[in-house]
């Protein structure tokens, strides 16, 4: 399931013609996927975390293959309180449906 996601959005990704911005598609969604893999991980463990690079991604350069922390407060709260409010929803959801 996993391969066939990732296939799905590298065809996305070439048809939407970043391939030139990011060079090696494959790579860049493995390098992708894993950084927000991380990410999640870093969320439900560290109780103090901010999720600076994800709004970075985001919100201020998508396509960047090493992206640096947002440290605009302003945005930064609201972002990660939809967002933990997002996780928490998916995570229930998922518990139910493979429980």
């Amino acid at each position: 399931m996993v391969d066939d996601f990732r296939d799905c959005l590298e065809q996305r990704l070439i048809e939407l013609g970043i391939e030139p911005i990011v060079g090696d598609i494959s790579k860049f969604v493995e390098n992708r996927l894993l950084f927000y893999s991380n990410e999640l991980n870093q969320l439900f463990e560290n109780n103090g975390y901010v999720a600076s690079y994800v709004y970075y991604l985001f919100y201020d350069e998508p396509l960047t293959p090493a992206p640096t922390r947002n440290k605009d407060l302003m945005k930064l709260f609201p972002f990660q309180f939809t967002l933990m409010h997002m996780l928490k929803f998916l995570r229930e959801a998922m518990l139910s449906v493979f429980s």
